[in-house]
């Protein structure tokens, strides 16, 4: 494995005013991010600041907690104003919502482990989880002051060259 990286990035200013997460691909030298201003939006650009797209700004209302799933190269978030999980496969397009929420909910850190998004939310202070396949959903984790961004670690999932994301 490669241990010596050098990351290089030159954003301008209005590139980050309004983002809420980031999620860096080291691997694919990518970096996506989530825009919450005036016209919502989830872009992505090359780590030598080149290249840079929207993926997605229509149909947005809050997005927040970004993840990703290698395997099959989708992208989640979470869209706090209009209370939902949704999902966009990089290779083919596709969007879908994975799972709607109650408004007694208050969800923002995302991460993902095999077929599950583990959400933390802020309102009932707990750490839940959402099956991405069948879209049910269950709490882990509950009584925590103000739960914020999430990562999954799986020992017997890593190895020495694994593309990690953070």
């Amino acid at each position: 494995m490669h241990t010596n990286h050098k990351v290089t990035a030159t954003p301008t200013l209005d590139i980050f005013e309004t983002q809420t997460s980031f999620l860096l691909l080291f691997c694919q030298r990518l970096l996506y991010w989530t825009d919450i201003g005036k016209n919502p939006k989830i872009e992505q650009v090359a780590m030598d600041g080149t290249s840079r797209r929207i993926i997605v700004n229509k149909n947005l209302g809050s997005p927040n907690g970004l993840t990703m799933d290698h395997s099959s190269n989708r992208l989640y978030w979470i869209d706090a104003k209009l209370d939902r999980i949704e999902e966009f496969d990089l290779n083919n397009r596709n969007r879908r919502a994975i799972v709607s929420f109650t408004t007694d909910l208050s969800p923002f850190g995302l991460a993902m482990d095999q077929d599950w998004l583990y959400c933390s939310d802020w309102k009932t202070k707990t750490i839940f989880r959402v099956s991405t396949s069948i879209g049910i959903n269950e709490v882990i984790a509950f009584g925590l002051q103000r739960p914020m961004d999430l990562f999954v670690y799986d020992a017997a999932s890593s190895s020495p060259g694994k593309c990690y994301t953070i």
